[in-house]
This record gives C-alpha cells, structure tokens and sequence, in this order.
C-alpha cells in the first residue's frame, strides 16, 4: 500500500501515535465531558486541548509544550532564529535512558519575524545517522519537520538517506523534532526567513 502524497511513504507505519489517535479516544470514551463542567478551562494554542485529568493545563501535539501549549517542550532541543540568509545548524538526539518512553525527542524551534514564510532544507546522509536507519515507520528514528499548517497533523517524517527536504512554510515557530530509541543521529539543517 502507498500513500497518495509519496513524501508519506517513510511515516507509514510509525510506532507513534499521532495527536488526533489520542484526539479519537478521549471523544469515543467521552473523556472531554469533564471540562465542559469545569472552571477555569485552559485556552490552549496550537491545536492543544484542555486535558480531562486537569482541564487547567493543555494536552499538546508533538513540537509544542507548556500548560497552554504556547511553549517548545522542555527536551533536548534549542531555539533557533533566523534571518533573511541561509543558517545552518547540526541538530542531535541522543537515546536517554531515563526516558519512560521507547524514543528520546529533541524538539527544535525555528524562530522568524512574525509574519514571514520560513524555509528549510536538509538532506539525511551516511554522516547524518551513522548507520542505515532506514524503515517504513522510521521506527529507528527520525526527523519530522512540522510544516503543515494544522499543528495537530503528522507531517511526512524522513529516516532514509537521500531523502531531501525542502519546505516554504507559514508555520512560525516551526517545530523541527528528532527522535531516536537508541542511535544517536545528527542533521545538518538551513534555515532562513523570506
């Protein structure tokens, strides 16, 4: 089976769930009916919802953190800014043990002036990863850039070499997540705003 956007085709198949499979279990069990009867609620940002357990704090998609979900998650990630000329920057994730969950994620955020369009490149390579990590699922690790405008979305995410990537986006902050259950990957990224 193909997916109809071929850019897809590595992130069939991921042992991560997607925002919208926990989305679909807490309707189906109607989980979100405990806030709807309690005060305050939090407002949430970037696709975030109030969480059931505590309707003052978010339940974030994968790039975004904080209780309103208006913040980069507390990982290993970094902040980058940009200007109107290409910057590049190695990004790594290295596999913490101490994580409860399979994957380490470093979660980037690529920063611009508000009200410009972003773009990205990279392309993952034998220097990149250090080993062949390719797989359907990227169930090794991988990279996802969060480009598309729904934030709840799973982009297209990239484990194999020579997968390039080149994105224009609107998406600002950009969310730039790197994964790994025990390899430790490295991309070199180019980033600017236009």
């Amino acid at each position: 089976m193909l997916p109809t956007d071929r850019s897809f085709e590595e992130t069939m198949g991921s042992l991560i769930p997607s925002f919208y499979d926990f989305d679909q279990i807490n309707q189906y069990y109607q989980c979100y009916d405990a806030c709807q009867r309690a005060y305050p609620v939090a407002v949430c940002a970037n696709g975030g919802v109030p969480n059931p357990n505590n309707c003052q704090v978010c339940n974030c998609p994968m790039g975004y953190g904080g209780d309103l979900c208006d913040q980069r998650p507390n990982d290993c990630g970094i902040t980058l800014l940009t200007s109107n000329e290409w910057k590049k920057q190695r990004l790594t994730v290295k596999f913490n043990k101490k994580d409860a969950e399979y994957f380490t994620f470093c979660t980037s955020w690529i920063m611009g002036p508000a009200n410009r369009s972003l773009q990205v490149t990279y392309e993952i390579t034998s220097e990149s990863v250090g080993q062949e990590i390719c797989s359907y699922g990227c169930y090794l690790g991988g990279i996802e850039v969060k480009y598309m405008k729904d934030p709840r979305m799973t982009n297209d995410g990239d484990c194999c070499m020579n997968t390039p990537l080149n994105v224009t986006t609107t998406v600002n902050p950009l969310p730039v997540i790197l994964y790994t259950d025990g390899t430790t990957l490295n991309y070199e990224i180019s980033y600017r705003y236009i």
